[in-house]
């Protein structure tokens, strides 16, 4: 189609669609659809970056326009204010115990001396002052005064005793008492007028003791006790194997309560026929508490 062919289709088209003489337009039939676009692109955040401070945020695309991967830089902000302060934490564990320290150094010497020592009243409170400075003190002491004991410290003390050999003969049931001859020198509040006896006269706590020396002709079981009376008292005995002809030492210590009137002896027994002979015998008796006599 020639231009002039052109330009007279348009005007027959002109006049056709529009009676006015404004200006028109012709449109001719609508073309054929057009290929299918490209597919719908995916977008992923694939990193986020921390920059510094003060510098400009930025996004840019590390893959291509169908598979975008977004890669941001977003600047650190200024630092806030101070927070208020949190609650206490638990205490941690003990740590380890470091290593020694060094030696100090040698401090001055000090020297102590006794003042004096003085007795205080009985009741009163002991003391001790000290006086004196750099490096040097003085310490008195005050030690009250006990009361006043019994005499000879004890309320009851005394003993008899017997230095001379002298037979002893036991049979299976029967015993024979130690002879005790001679009263010791300071025996007080007790009496001894029944031979080889002890009498108590006050009641109270009372320590026996005794120490005998025996020489057995033959093998035996040989017991030597306290007796209070005709009992033995529980405690006191001493049993010994003895060898012939040889001297065999029986001693004891007991604590016992005994009352007025009481009367002590030392015995000796035996479950078979025992003789020999006792070289040497005491019993000793003594009182512990202040108890005294009735009036």
């Amino acid at each position: 189609m020639n231009n002039l062919e052109k330009a007279r289709q348009y005007v027959a088209c002109s006049q056709k669609n529009f009676n006015s003489t404004s200006c028109c337009c012709c449109y001719g039939p609508t073309g054929p659809t057009g290929p299918t676009g490209p597919a719908t692109a995916t977008i992923t955040v694939n990193s986020t970056t921390t920059g510094g401070a003060g510098t400009a945020a930025s996004v840019t695309n590390s893959g291509t326009s169908t598979n975008v991967l977004l890669d941001f830089v977003i600047p650190q902000g200024p630092t806030g204010p101070q927070g208020i302060q949190g609650p206490t934490g638990p205490t941690g564990p003990t740590g380890e115990t470091g290593p020694q320290g060094e030696q100090g150094e040698t401090g001055p010497a000090v020297e102590l001396t006794v003042a004096a020592t003085n007795t205080g009243n009985p009741g009163t409170e002991a003391d001790v002052e000290i006086a004196g400075g750099n490096g040097d003190y003085q310490l008195t002491f005050t030690i009250p005064q006990g009361p006043t004991g019994p005499a000879n410290g004890l309320n009851a003390f005394g003993g008899l005793y017997d230095t001379s050999s002298n037979g002893l003969t036991v049979n299976n049931g029967t015993n024979q008492t130690v002879t005790l001859a001679t009263q010791m020198t300071g025996t007080e509040n007790l009496t001894t007028n029944t031979p080889n006896t002890i009498t108590i006269q006050n009641p109270g706590t009372y320590e026996i003791s005794y120490h005998v020396i025996a020489e057995a002709n033959g093998t035996d079981d040989l017991t030597l006790s306290v007796y209070n009376g005709q009992n033995a008292i529980q405690g006191s005995a001493i049993t010994i194997g003895t060898q012939a002809s040889q001297d065999t030492l029986f001693s004891n210590s007991i604590i016992t309560t005994l009352t007025t009137g009481d009367n002590l002896t030392l015995q000796f027994s035996g479950t078979t026929a025992i003789t020999g002979n006792v070289n040497s015998a005491n019993l000793i008796v003594k009182q512990l508490d202040e108890t005294t006599a009735a009036a």
